[in-house]
């Protein structure tokens, strides 16, 4: 058995006050400590010795007696003794309900009793201490001493709003007193003495007795509100922490109840987030917080967020998806050059003017080159985008513990399946997108007319018509059909065209079947099937309780706030009558 359960199991009792001393020579030994000079035990210790005195004609009050403070080392008396008694003496007159009694001596002058300082730092106006003043027998009658101890007693000196009291403590010669010998020498000792002046309710041990026994009713009323709110928090606090808990867990019924539970509200939600509906709560941000302008949404929007990565991955394939910028009207640059290389590493059989129908799709395929980069990059994203979706998801509904086994277990490999099926299919798109182009759209020859009128119009620019628009547009197509003298330039303008009007088809087409067949069919449509409660029943047994299983110490702690809240629902219900006879004293 170890210390703590020795003391917590320490029990005496006595019917005579001159037994008290064997009792707390014995609770003294089993807290290992002991006033003997030289010992190797301790003087002071943190464990509280509770002494309860029954009898028809007891007050109903508790007090606390705290060792009393001192200020230098001494034999027995160590620097750590006196540190701890003064963490003792903080901790109970800290508390704002302790009523706060200091003794003090009239036997020493109060600028050395440090206690009053002690007391003022966490009772500065005086609202719940009042002062005790003892061995007011020693000072010598009409003495200063007496004097100023009686001004004291007055409460002129040091100001409490409770007030003092004045007790007779036992000298050694009378040690052997019983309690009505001494209650009779300290009335014989206030009828001749000044302090008999005082009020008769603030002299005497007996007038102590019911003095606190009404400050301490007076100061329960005052704090029964209080009380009822703190009592009312505690409980909502642990009603609180138990239903973060969640539903037991502890057979395997209830863990499969459990699990199939939390997938259901996992998949609803998860559906919610990928159709755009956010009133679920696991939507929202903090209250006092709005989403910042300018910035991503949440990341339990799944479905603003996949718009959100959509447009910007339009974006990257409109500016930084072609290897060579080709401006309208361009004829020349690094563009033509290129374009007239591979021209002529195409060539064939065609005759001059003319080129290689194989050279549109060489050039396409280069053009297009980053395409491959940018939208695997864009599916990685959005897959982060869903795994922190789905983690979220989670977290809002099932606690830590459950949702890193429930991951591991079965979000995981779900998330996996659907990213690889979708790297898969971009391969798919890609390797379509290695082959010749294919197109019938109108929209092909729209560009291409409309690249040949912009050319054209740039060769017509240094001329005459450039002063005048309207002439300038009849010139365009009166010249359209003419041909340039330079044979493999014409071919190479020609070639331009076409490639600038298949890549702006092609580019439309790459995007849509991206974000379709890739991320809407791959990563985001069906997503809430990952917590399909199909999947739950099927699991054996064993991958069910080793996903949702309380361990041991969660049990202890459901246990635990368990009986908080039947301790506290029972206190309320005995605080309610308490003090609703507490009111009708009043």
């Amino acid at each position: 058995m170890n210390e703590q359960e020795k003391i917590k199991g320490f029990s005496q009792s006595i019917t005579n006050f001159k037994d008290l001393p064997v009792i707390m020579e014995a609770a003294m030994k089993i807290m290992n400590i002991s006033n003997a000079e030289g010992a190797s035990s301790r003087a002071f210790a943190k464990d509280t010795l509770s002494i309860e005195i029954e009898g028809p004609c007891q007050p109903q009050v508790t007090l606390v007696d705290i060792p009393g403070l001192i200020s230098t080392t001494t034999r027995g008396i160590s620097d750590a003794d006196i540190e701890m008694v003064g963490e003792i003496t903080n901790h109970y007159i800290c508390q704002q309900r302790t009523i706060c009694l200091p003794v003090v001596q009239a036997t020493n002058d109060l600028a050395n009793q440090s206690i009053l300082q002690k007391v003022r730092k966490f009772d500065p106006k005086g609202e719940r201490t009042l002062g005790i003043i003892t061995k007011v027998d020693v000072p010598s009658p009409g003495s200063g001493t007496e004097a100023r101890f009686l001004e004291l007693a007055k409460n002129e000196d040091v100001f409490f709003k409770l007030g003092w009291h004045v007790v007779k403590n036992r000298k050694y010669e009378v040690r052997d007193f019983t309690i009505e010998e001494r209650n009779a020498s300290e009335a014989m000792f206030f009828a001749g003495s000044k302090f008999g002046s005082l009020p008769k309710d603030n002299i005497g041990i007996g007038a102590l007795r019911l003095r606190l026994s009404r400050l301490l009713f007076e100061h329960i009323k005052n704090e029964l509100p209080h009380l009822s709110d703190e009592l009312d928090c505690a409980l909502r606090s642990a009603k609180n922490h138990a239903s973060l808990l969640g539903d037991p867990r502890s057979t395997l019924e209830e863990c499969r109840m459990y699990l199939v539970r939390l997938s259901m509200g996992c998949q609803e939600v998860c559906k919610e987030g990928i159709q755009g509906h956010y009133e679920n709560q696991c939507f929202k941000t903090d209250s006092d917080k709005s989403i910042p302008f300018n910035s991503e949404p949440p990341v339990t929007r799944l479905r603003a967020l996949v718009q959100h990565a959509n447009n910007d991955f339009a974006e990257k394939l409109r500016t930084r998806g072609h290897k060579y910028t080709i401006r309208p009207g361009m004829s020349n640059g690094e563009a033509s050059k290129w374009v007239e290389t591979m021209l002529i590493g195409s060539r064939g059989t065609e005759l001059i003017g003319q080129f290689n129908p194989y050279l549109i799709a060489e050039l396409y395929w280069e053009q297009s080159a980053p395409w491959e980069k940018l939208a695997s990059d864009h599916i990685e994203k959005i897959y982060q985008l869903c795994e922190n979706f789905l983690s979220g998801v989670l977290a809002h509904q099932a606690p830590q513990d459950v949702k890193e086994r429930f991951w591991s277990s079965i979000v995981a490999d779900g998330l996996n399946e659907r990213r690889e099926a979708a790297i898969h299919e971009l391969k798919e798109i890609i390797q379509d997108n290695k082959c010749a182009p294919i197109n019938y759209n109108h929209y092909y020859t729209d560009n291409l007319q409309k690249q040949r009128g912009e050319r054209f119009k740039a060769q017509l620019q240094p001329t005459d018509y450039r002063s005048n628009t309207s002439v300038l547009e009849s010139a365009v197509a009166a010249f359209s059909s003419k041909t340039a003298a330079n044979m493999e330039k014409f071919s190479c303008e020609e070639a331009l065209d076409c490639l600038v009007s298949i890549y702006k088809v092609q580019e439309k087409v790459f995007l849509a079947n991206v974000t379709t067949q890739v991320v809407e069919r791959h990563l985001v449509r069906g997503l809430d099937r990952i917590f399909s409660p199909l999947r739950i029943i099927n699991l054996p047994n064993y991958k069910i309780e080793a996903i949702v299983a309380e361990p041991e110490y969660i049990k202890g702690q459901r246990l635990f706030l368990a009986d908080r809240v039947k301790k506290l629902e029972e206190g309320q219900q005995i605080f309610r009558g308490a003090m609703n006879s507490a009111m009708t004293l009043i």
